[in-house]
């Protein structure tokens, strides 16, 4: 059984006797909280060097088809329940930006996978329009 296995299925009992004893709610919500945390570790690590892209972005009331643009991403790393990422973009005004940040978030509902190589010829496209 593979880790990830056990603790779903931890996290599934913990669930259920939450459900059926009320009176041990605040220790059982600690471990599904703690559970959770580890199931979104191991999936967040599944992820690093996984690319997507956004697309669609837009700012406040697009109102043209060029008022929308399209938002790379690179997962380089995690930190538990959060994903450190690459995003590469050049938004409707013409602006390139390059960002590295940790955060939470959910690349699975937001995003669409790619291929590390479209990430990486969009990301040298914006480098070399830099230089």
């Amino acid at each position: 059984m593979t880790k990830q296995t056990q603790l779903k299925k931890e996290l599934e009992d913990v669930k259920k006797k939450l459900a059926d004893n009320r009176e041990l709610t605040k220790p059982l919500e600690n471990l599904k909280y703690k559970l959770e945390q580890e199931l979104e570790s191991i999936k967040n690590q599944d992820l690093v060097g996984q690319c997507f892209i956004y697309k669609d972005n837009s700012y406040s009331v697009p109102s043209k088809p060029e008022d929308y643009w399209d938002v790379y991403y690179k997962v380089v790393g995690c930190e538990g329940e959060q994903l450190v990422i690459l995003s590469v973009q050049k938004t409707a005004h013409g602006t390139i930006e390059i960002q590295k940040e940790t955060k939470y978030f959910s690349m699975e509902q937001h995003t669409t996978p790619i291929s590390t190589d479209e990430f990486d010829e969009k990301f040298k496209e914006y480098m070399d329009e830099i230089n």
